[in-house]
């Protein structure tokens, strides 16, 4: 964004202010748009789609703190900086400003500077956050265009080579050894697997996205519980192990009978996602360490690998459709699996954490409420 593309909209109903706050920003080099009131206000927000708004509380017609929760309930608005004035005297309405949303504020009387000080410091903050915004979206348009077909078409090619393999056989009138039946057999059970695990995360994290502002729905997943918590974790780390041929790289101690304030299935696709991504970014060998605890009213499960290992900007960046150094390491899934594991985790006020484990790898912390259990109450009965 250049100076002279940005566009300041000013809303004050003192000509004299209005026009000094006006001059000290075209002399600047930036766009002005001036509003007498907060209806005006508004009208010129949607209008124009200013880069910045700078707003006193007392407007007619519409306050400023209407205004502020107008263009904040506006999709198109909602992100854009905003900054209200005031007299020393409207404290209450600039605590509730910064409630509805507004980014700083400024005490009438103030100086050039610290206008100007302000204005620049909000549309950097701006500038960077549109730069990470555009950085991600053309993040995702890779993966939409290049990694997404790629996981349809390896899973989908498996089934039909090997399933084109298996009628060739039969086909020749040769018989085909149970090794070779079976070996086909586990080859498209597995890219079948593979196939039905990245449609379904799809389905599983739209579906969170869906509810995640919804009170109601939350509070009634919470009300379930898993008792106990480990039998959950000892059945996805032996199942996994078994999958990934690592029955002895595997050391399970789970020693706590909890229950845990989270139904069986979400709490088992917690489990499942760290687990999984445990083995496969670890190298066979290598010892793969899960533990149990309570911690005052969590119980708390830690595995540790000892695989590459993630930076602390990597771990910061977990999201859905991110997978680290896929060009350096062959991968397979749409890194859709921690992001669930994630909103699972904040739904149910759990902590789901990243650290380094000595000696090399990763280190991950799953921190669940403990829940009191009640009669019917078990979710995986």
């Amino acid at each position: 964004m250049s100076q002279t593309t940005v566009r300041i909209l000013v809303a004050e109903d003192s000509p004299m202010v209005r026009h000094h706050i006006a001059t000290l920003l075209k002399l600047e080099g930036w766009e002005v748009i001036e509003a007498v009131n907060g209806e005006e206000a508004v009208h010129k927000a949607f209008a124009e789609q200013p880069d910045l708004i700078i707003c006193d509380i007392l407007l007619p017609k519409l306050s400023g703190l209407e205004v502020l929760g107008r263009i904040r309930k506006s999709e198109s608005l909602s992100t854009v900086p905003f900054i209200l004035l005031s007299a020393q005297t409207e404290r209450k309405d600039i605590r509730r400003g910064m409630e509805y949303g507004a980014d700083d504020y400024l005490p009438k009387p103030f100086t050039s500077e610290e206008l100007l000080g302000a204005v620049r410091r909000l549309l950097k903050r701006s500038e960077l956050v549109r730069k990470s915004i555009e950085a991600k979206l053309q993040q995702l348009r890779d993966v939409m265009f290049y990694a997404l077909p790629h996981e349809f078409r390896t899973a989908i090619n498996g089934i039909q080579g090997y399933t084109e393999l298996l009628i060739q056989g039969l086909g020749n009138g040769e018989p085909m050894s149970y090794e070779e039946l079976r070996d086909i057999g586990v080859a498209i059970r597995t890219a079948a697997s593979r196939l039905h695990r990245l449609v379904e995360n799809f389905i599983i994290y739209a579906q969170l996205q869906s509810v995640a502002e919804d009170e109601e729905v939350l509070y009634q997943m919470r009300q379930k519980v898993t008792d106990p918590a480990r039998e959950v974790v000892g059945d996805v780390a032996l199942s996994l192990a078994l999958q990934y041929r690592r029955e002895k790289d595997l050391e399970l101690v789970l020693n706590h009978d909890v229950p845990v304030a989270i139904e069986y299935h979400h709490w088992h696709k917690i489990l499942y996602e760290v687990v999984d991504n445990a083995f496969k970014f670890s190298p066979p060998g290598s010892r793969l360490r899960i533990r149990d605890a309570v911690e005052d009213n969590d119980y708390v499960v830690i595995v540790q690998d000892q695989g590459r290992g993630m930076t602390p900007e990597q771990r910061e960046q977990i999201a859905p459709y991110v997978q680290f150094g896929r060009q350096q390491y062959e991968q397979q899934g749409m890194g859709l699996g921690l992001a669930i594991a994630l909103l699972l985790m904040e739904f149910h006020h759990g902590v789901l954490a990243f650290s380094d484990t000595p000696n090399g790898g990763t280190t991950v912390r799953i921190a669940m409420p403990i829940a009191p259990m009640l009669d019917g109450e078990k979710s995986n009965a």
